[in-house]
């Protein structure tokens, strides 16, 4: 189900020195394409709810589930368990403000296809001193983030997106 490159013993522990370095770190193709597509149909199926609270996010959301495999990797990787896996949609209008919060360690795993920047929605991360790391949509990509001092938000959605949809799922791992 995983790109077998990842799954590599030399590579796990690059894969740990670079995220631990970076702090984020975006694998791309992490899954096989068979099995990229079957997740993502189910991922595009999910009776999404809105989360519409104006001081903090409006956007759709599901619960949503790791395979078993993914979330074995996951825990490998973090030395931690995953918590709070949830799916998210955006469309035009559709936000996610600075938490207040700092994260711990998170990851999201990217579901989009053909998602231009100029239509927003990108994940970004702050950090303390005001810098700011744009993660661009990249289908078929887990971004994996463990970094105490950057704040995520997810820039709006504006009129150029249309009617097409972002989707993917961000887990906390603790």
């Amino acid at each position: 189900m995983i790109n077998k490159n990842y799954l590599k013993k030399e590579n796990i522990v690059e894969i740990k020195r670079e995220l631990s370095k970076n702090g984020i770190l975006v694998l791309k193709d992490f899954l096989l394409l068979g099995e990229y597509n079957k997740l993502k149909s189910k991922i595009l199926k999910l009776e999404y709810k809105k989360e519409g609270r104006l001081m903090e996010c409006n956007l759709g959301s599901a619960e949503a589930y790791l395979p078993y495999e993914i979330n074995t990797f996951l825990t490998h990787i973090f030395g931690l368990s995953v918590k709070e896996v949830k799916a998210y949609s955006l469309g035009h209008k559709d936000y996610w403000l600075l938490s207040h919060e700092k994260n711990n360690a998170e990851f999201i795993f990217d579901f989009t296809p053909y998602w231009n920047s100029e239509f927003g929605g990108l994940v970004c991360y702050r950090d303390d001193k005001g810098n700011v790391i744009k993660i661009p949509s990249c289908e078929n990509s887990l971004i994996l983030v463990n970094d105490k001092k950057l704040k995520r938000y997810i820039q709006y959605v504006n009129h150029h997106a249309g009617k097409k949809k972002r989707y993917f799922i961000l887990g906390k791992i603790c």
